[in-house]
């Protein structure tokens, strides 16, 4: 089992994220490292137009979708990783015990939201854990942090 435990329940840009992973396993574990990362994930809405070619036109006129224009919009949600910072405990054997990481927002962290809003974003913060076994699943977990805006 692994757990994350925040030293606080919400952050402001440019102050330090303090965490423990506590790691507790049935048996003794060699693993090539305990990798725990912070990043935050950006998603926005982005409308796409395109010109129908004389195919797609005609396939659609077939089908009894009739459009008066041969130029279509939709919306589609495009994802990226805006921030990201890693510490990693070199390889060994664990078993368990609690490992301590901070990072640190950067002086212009977006806030957490989880809705879109006027600009069509949406800022998600996490901080991950990886307990990487070779030849075998590896053990995972994550959490969310709120960072607060205006």
């Amino acid at each position: 089992m692994m757990k994350i435990t925040l030293d606080r329940g919400s952050y402001r840009a440019g102050e330090t994220v303090n965490a423990s992973v506590e790691l507790k396993l049935d048996k003794p574990v060699k693993a090539r490292a305990l990798v725990v990362e912070f990043a935050c994930f950006e998603r926005k809405k982005v409308k796409v137009t395109r010109e129908l070619d004389e195919y797609d036109y005609a396939r659609r006129r077939e089908l009894g979708l009739v459009y008066t224009s041969n130029v279509t919009t939709e919306v589609v949600e495009e994802g990226a990783r805006r921030f990201h910072q890693q510490k990693e405990f070199s390889g060994g054997e664990f078993s368990g015990g609690v490992y301590d990481v901070g990072f640190t927002l950067p002086p212009d962290a977006p806030p957490t939201s989880k809705e879109f809003g006027h600009d069509n974003k949406t800022f998600v913060w996490k901080i991950s854990a990886k307990l990487d076994i070779p030849l075998a699943l590896d053990v995972n977990t994550e959490t969310e942090v709120f960072v607060e805006g205006l």
